[in-house]
């Protein structure tokens, strides 16, 4: 199913760095999302489909640097260290964000996240995934679709104009 006025406003919306789409089950995010992604030709552009599997700031993270294999090929190999070395922190997210930005700073183009939804359980998650949106300034872009906005800064971004209204 063709959903070309959804597609537009995702489009208006990428104007900004960072997009949000957030709706029920069953409203076609994530098919609006994919045929969003098959028009940027030319723009390199990454996609992260969370499964849940990648529940846990592990398995998010895990599944994010397999889905960026081919941008960072050493994040995969680091994962686990990473991991390791975060656990101790009082800060996790934000120190896995900064490890994974290291692996990722050289990246112009778009990363999709989508069911995010499914990793709302721990709140690590939005921390690292907001800790590295913001290293990634002026680099990559954001498109982030969920079933809710979870613990993201959505009023701030709306503010500092990260951001357009909601998809």
């Amino acid at each position: 199913i063709l959903r070309p006025r959804v597609v537009d406003r995702i489009a208006s919306a990428a104007t900004q760095r960072i997009v949000l789409i957030v709706a029920p089950a069953g409203y076609g995010k994530s098919v609006a999302l994919r045929q969003y992604l098959d028009t940027l030709d030319g723009v390199p552009h990454v996609r992260y489909d969370v499964r849940e599997e990648n529940a846990t700031l592990l398995g998010f993270v895990r599944g994010f640097a397999d889905a960026l294999s081919d941008v960072a090929p050493a994040a995969r190999k680091t994962v686990s260290g990473a991991y390791e070395r975060s656990r101790s922190s009082r800060t996790p997210g934000v120190d896995l964000a900064m490890w994974m930005h290291a692996h990722i700073k050289a990246f112009t183009g778009v990363i999709a996240i989508d069911d995010l939804h499914l990793a709302e359980n721990d709140p690590e998650i939005s921390k690292f995934l907001v800790s590295l949106t913001e290293r990634t300034k002026g680099r990559a872009r954001w498109i982030i679709a969920s079933r809710s906005s979870l613990d993201l800064p959505v009023g701030t971004w709306l503010a500092y104009g990260e951001m357009d209204l909601n998809v």
